[in-house]
């Protein structure tokens, strides 16, 4: 085989769009944007955590019995572990939630009056559907 021809056979199968599992600059923006809307409102406390769950819950899963926060809940996320997982289905639903969702581990700490009550690892969902971000919001009883 010639050079040019193998180099145009590597070139052929080495290029192309990224697989559908990658995750594309616009959606890594939106989930930060979520992450940091997230902190934001914990940073004005716990009711206003609440009316940022409220307005960004995934309108397919209903929260339903959720008691009020009675403390600001801190996510600080890990960018390289953000991944899209398509297999993923919200706790207590059959079903996939429509849009991409992604998953990415965070480091959430729960804050109360004066100091960090508890740290914990984990993984948080967000899923992207039409240009907007949603999450699933922690339920307390």
């Amino acid at each position: 085989m010639r050079p040019a021809a193998i180099a145009l056979a590597v070139l052929l199968l080495c290029t192309g769009e990224p697989s559908a599992l990658s995750v594309w600059p616009a959606e890594r923006a939106l989930v930060d944007a979520y992450f940091a809307d997230w902190n934001a409102a914990a940073a004005r406390g716990p009711e206003a955590q609440d009316e940022f769950f409220s307005r960004t819950q995934d309108p397919e899963i209903i929260r339903s019995g959720c008691e009020p926060l009675r403390r600001s809940v801190f996510l600080e996320p890990q960018p390289g572990t953000l991944q899209v997982d398509p297999g993923w289905l919200p706790p207590g639903q059959r079903t996939h939630p429509s849009g991409r969702v992604f998953g990415i581990a965070v480091l959430a700490s729960q804050v109360g009056e004066f100091a960090t009550d508890s740290n914990q690892i984990g993984m948080k969902h967000v899923v992207i559907r039409n240009g907007r971000s949603y999450g699933f919001a922690p339920c307390t009883r």
